[in-house]
C-alpha cells in the first residue's frame, strides 16, 4: 500500500509502449464491485480467490508485452508468488513509515481496506516485505518522483544498448 503501484506501473508502461494492466481494476470490472466491498461483505479470503483468478486469467489472455500492477497481499499467496517468481517483477520498496503517510494523505484513504493505523501498518509491511524481496529487482521509492522511479524500471526491463 502506498507504493505507487498504479501511478509508477502506468508510467513504465508509457515509456516502454507497452499496455497497462491494474489487478485490482480487472477485479473491480469481473465483479461490479470496489475492492473495499469485496473485502467487507465476503473478507480477505474471498478476495484472494479473486485475485488468483483474475492473475491467472490475465496471464493466460495477454499475448502482447504488458506492465501489471499488483497489490501486496498477492505475494503472501503461494499460488501467485509461483507464478510471478517466473516473471519479472519490481518491489517498489519505501520505508514503512512513509508508505503509511501515502496512503494517509491520498484521495483513496477510505477504501484501502487493510489500512489501519500506523503500528498495524508497520506489522503488516514486516511480515511482507520478506516476500516482497523476491522479486527480481528492489527499486526504492523514498522521496523520488514517479518519473524517477519509472524511469529506473524502464531502464531495468529495457536496457539501453
Amino acid at each position: 500500500m502506498g507504493a505507487g503501484k498504479t501511478s509508477v506501473g502506468r508510467e513504465v508502461a508509457r515509456r516502454l509502449s507497452s499496455k497497462f494492466i491494474d489487478l485490482d481494476a480487472v477485479i473491480e470490472a469481473r465483479t461490479g464491485r470496489s475492492v473495499s466491498d469485496i473485502f467487507s461483505t465476503n473478507g480477505e479470503t474471498a478476495f484472494r480467490r479473486l485475485e488468483q483468478e483474475a492473475l491467472r486469467e490475465t496471464l493466460a489472455r495477454e499475448s502482447e508485452a504488458y506492465v501489471l500492477a499488483i497489490g501486496g497481499g498477492a505475494f503472501v499467496q503461494p499460488e501467485i508468488a509461483e507464478t510471478l517468481a517466473k516473471t519479472p517483477t519490481v518491489f517498489l520498496e519505501a520505508p514503512a513509515e512513509e508508505l503509511y503517510r501515502r496512503c494517509v494523505d491520498s484521495l483513496d484513504a477510505g477504501i484501502r481496506p487493510l489500512l489501519q493505523d500506523l503500528t498495524s501498518f508497520k506489522k503488516l509491511y514486516a511480515e511482507r516485505v520478506p516476500l516482497y524481496r523476491r522479486a527480481r529487482w528492489t527499486v526504492n521509492t523514498s522521496g523520488r518522483t514517479v518519473e524517477e522511479v519509472a524511469a529506473e524500471i524502464a531502464g531495468l526491463i529495457q536496457p539501453a544498448d
